[in-house]
């Protein structure tokens, strides 16, 4: 069975797969491009930009390669820093 995700992880894995998909979607790259690069099917691309399911670290260090962008851009987008992602004791800011 596989671990459920925390309140937070969901909320993580939404943002994650919605900046991927607007990357995928600005360079005009299918959903089953990304699977073939990932070895993963378009369903659980899919599945995954909608925050259903998490990418891993090696798939976004993978997609930022294929779409050579930093992978800071598929982790925050292009966008400040989502206040989500600030927790008391960790920061993501300089």
């Amino acid at each position: 069975m596989a671990k459920q995700l925390t309140a937070y992880e969901k909320q993580v894995a939404r943002i994650v797969g919605g900046n991927v998909r607007d990357v995928r979607e600005a360079r005009g790259t299918s959903r089953a491009q990304v699977g073939a690069w990932l070895g993963q099917s378009d369903d659980a691309v899919a599945k995954a930009e909608r925050g259903e399911r998490r990418f891993s670290v090696a798939d976004v260090v993978r997609l930022a390669l294929e779409f050579d962008c930093p992978v800071d851009r598929l982790i925050f987008g292009d966008r400040p820093r989502p206040r989500l992602l600030r927790k008391t004791r960790v920061s993501f800011e300089d």
